[in-house]
């Protein structure tokens, strides 16, 4: 989490990994930043499973809410679908690892969020 930008998010780097913008311009090794799901969000994710939807159609629900942007370039969006496969997968398993875990373990989360 960056406090000096004025809001909180986590970052995923996306290693060797070159990417398109739905402006057009293309990211050697961007760094992705999101933020994490809500106790109910990570309900209805176990609704969506419970329910047999496909897990890349469950990611995909997760990064359209969760994915904020890139650090570094506000103003750029990531195009999933010129974008090598596999990133809206890596980005949502990502993003529920981490809520999963921030919401797992309350007293750490919010120690760890009183110290910043």
């Amino acid at each position: 989490m960056f406090l000096s930008s004025g809001n909180s998010y986590y970052s995923v780097p996306l290693t060797n990994i070159i990417v398109q913008c739905k402006s057009g311009l293309r990211l050697n090794n961007p760094t992705v930043k999101f933020k994490l799901l809500s106790y109910p969000d990570l309900v209805k994710i176990d609704l969506m499973v419970a329910s047999s939807m496909q897990e890349e159609d469950i990611f995909e629900e997760i990064c359209n809410k969760c994915v904020l942007g890139l650090v570094y370039l506000p103003n750029e969006q990531l195009d999933y679908d010129i974008s090598p496969a596999g990133i809206v997968s890596h980005l949502g398993n990502k993003i529920l690892h981490h809520s999963r875990d921030a919401c797992n373990d309350i007293p750490k989360t919010f120690q760890m969020l009183s110290n910043h």
